[in-house]
């Protein structure tokens, strides 16, 4: 029930701070209709029907759904981490008998609860495959990702035990998302040496893979689902050490 009552209060935050969601999904939405004009323009100008096998509604589509999975998959456990930290807060927390990723996690799904079930209604509407099969394993693949990439974003913000100041790697994560999450271009256009690395980097798990069965450039999800899983441990484990010596450092020096 207390984690509940935390989700509730993300959600509410969410939508007390309402103007500054709209600002960021009319910044997010400008972001696709750039990419998506552009790359309409190129397809015209060009005269092909298709580029590296993808024609434009597959590409329109793919721009779709990445940009709108970088919204629901967001990097705000790392700043409000950091602030915990910074600001003192994180002492109380410590105190309550609640687990610190538990608390983090339940805020986080109630911040993102409006965005998850809009993505979720999209997948279903767009995804027209004859397999109906692979509609609910992709469903599965989501809530993995979800917490996959959220244990990312606590695994990095934790540095803000030893950086105070977290606020400048923003730009570096979001060059990450942007560049490896294929929101400007499919991943796959880098070439095939190059997308065999890439294909299960962290932010192409959350917004290429989901983007690329919709296209239906993907019709077995199992390498990307024991990717997830295997990201996720390894997010865990380095979370537990991490998290340990961040409290005891935080401890000794009395913040």
């Amino acid at each position: 029930m207390k984690y509940l009552v935390m989700g509730v209060n993300g959600l509410v935050t969410k939508f007390t701070y309402r103007s500054n969601e709209v600002t960021n999904l009319i910044t997010q939405m400008l972001q696709m209709t750039i990419s998506i004009c552009m790359w309409l323009s190129i397809y015209y100008s060009s005269g092909k029907y298709t580029i590296n096998q993808m024609n434009a509604h597959q590409m329109v589509q793919y721009l779709v759904i990445t940009n709108l999975t970088a919204i629901l998959f967001s990097t705000s456990p790392i700043f409000r981490f950091a602030n915990q930290v910074q600001s003192g807060q994180l002492t109380t927390t410590l105190l309550r008998p609640i687990s610190i990723y538990g608390e983090h996690m339940a805020f986080y799904i109630g911040t993102q609860f409006p965005y998850l079930c809009i993505n979720i209604t999209l997948f279903i509407l767009l995804n027209n495959h004859a397999n109906n099969d692979l509609t609910l394993v992709l469903l599965v693949y989501l809530i993995l990702a979800f917490v996959m990439f959220f244990s990312l974003m606590l695994v990095i913000g934790t540095l803000s035990f030893w950086l105070i100041n977290m606020w400048p790697l923003r730009s570096a994560i979001n060059a990450c998302s942007l560049i490896l999450g294929g929101l400007y271009f499919p991943l796959s256009f880098l070439g095939q040496k190059t997308f065999r690395w890439l294909q299960f980097n962290p932010f192409s798990l959350v917004s290429d893979v989901p983007a690329r069965v919709i296209t239906h450039k993907i019709n077995d999800l199992s390498p990307y689902i024991i990717a997830v899983v295997i990201w996720l441990l390894l997010t865990m484990i380095v979370y537990q050490r991490l998290i340990k010596i961040g409290i005891k450092k935080y401890e000794g020096i009395g913040i």
